[in-house]
């Protein structure tokens, strides 16, 4: 790596990180471009060389903290209840509670600038897709170790219960979105209840 793109990865990742200090302490509406570059140390012109706009840099900053897996410690899982899908869904939902930082409303604002920047190249989706796939293959990997722990079948279909599950995160994270009335804590039930249906658990 040249020193140049050196230097591009450096303030992209602290912009980012001034930017997710931002929005987490004032708020999506109460903050600015302006605050964000003054918080990263650099000039209002550098930060618009590197994000668009304050809506690009909010999606990529939630996508960042999103792909962080930290919550989601497969060395401690604890299998002593032997419920593969209780176990599942803890690890699941230790990593959903990040998400609750964020309110409806904002939900509400990125999940049309995410689809819509699949059709465009003005917003780089790989790095809000990364968060999902970091997710799904941490579950992936405890579906496994719950194979080799006899707590699942050993011709559990892995691939085909990552896809459902994923699924019913979409599903469930979009109708919290799109339903006034549907709290955080009522999704969570939702996607608790289809992840025992996913491993057939009454």
């Amino acid at each position: 790596m040249g020193i140049r793109e050196e230097n591009r990865k450096y303030y992209r990742e602290k912009i980012l990180i001034a930017a997710k200090e931002v929005f987490t302490s004032k708020g999506y509406e109460h903050t600015t471009m302006e605050q964000i570059a003054e918080k990263a140390e650099i000039g209002l012109g550098t930060a618009y060389n590197y994000f668009k706009s304050k809506e690009e840099l909010f999606i990529l900053s939630m996508a960042e903290n999103m792909a962080d897996t930290t919550e989601i410690n497969l060395e401690d899982i604890q299998y002593a209840s032997g419920n593969a899908a209780e176990i599942v869904t803890d690890a699941i939902m230790k990593h959903l509670k990040k998400m609750n930082w964020v309110n409806k409303k904002i939900w509400k604002m990125a999940f049309p600038v995410i689809l819509s920047s699949m059709k465009s190249d003005k917003m780089p989706i790989q790095e809000v897709l990364k968060a999902d796939f970091k997710i799904m293959d941490k579950i992936r990997v405890l579906i496994n170790q719950l194979k080799a722990e006899h707590l699942l079948p050993f011709d559990f279909d892995t691939p085909t219960a990552i896809d459902l599950i994923f699924g019913a995160l979409f599903l469930q994270l979009s109708l919290y979105v799109y339903t006034e009335d549907s709290t955080f804590e009522q999704t969570c039930e939702r996607i608790k209840a289809d992840i025992r249906f996913v491993f057939n658990i009454k």
